[in-house]
């Protein structure tokens, strides 16, 4: 793997998109990139709720899985969007799990995609009084957080 030409590659695929900013690319281990966006036009690139931005995340893993003839896992960072969501979703967790236990009753979170719902879950996972499972069916899918 040419690490130079894959950066290259990526470096391309926002030139050719007319996106513009400061990239930094960083290879974590064999296959893994974190892309790193910082640019004027953050709001149209994460979309709401981030949609956009996993969208580009999931085409360019695409396009250099095709071009390379290997898989990648792709972690698209804009203006530090996904820094941000995760300190958010830490705060979020701890304060539902202690209103959980406060009150002793389950506390449903709102619908979360996948990567949300992770975070959620290994935020709380530590914790001794509370356990978390997820519920519901694909756009619906949530996390309960439960007392014990």
């Amino acid at each position: 793997m040419d690490s130079e030409k894959i950066k290259k590659n990526i470096r391309e695929f926002f030139d050719l998109a007319e996106i513009g900013g400061s990239l930094v690319v960083n290879f974590q281990e064999p296959g893994s990139i974190k892309i790193s966006l910082q640019t004027e036009e953050a709001p149209i690139l994460i979309g709401e709720k981030g949609e956009t931005l996993l969208g580009i995340q999931t085409l360019l893993r695409k396009i250099l899985t095709k071009q390379w003839n290997q898989r990648f896992f792709i972690e698209l960072d804009i203006n530090d969007y996904r820094g941000k969501k995760i300190k958010y979703l830490r705060e979020l967790a701890e304060t539902m799990a202690d209103e959980a236990i406060l009150n002793q009753v389950s506390k449903k979170l709102p619908p979360m995609n996948a990567w949300e719902r992770r975070i959620i879950h290994l935020t709380l996972a530590e914790r001794s009084d509370v356990k978390t499972e997820s519920q519901g069916e694909r756009d619906q899918r949530h996390v309960v957080i439960i007392p014990l």
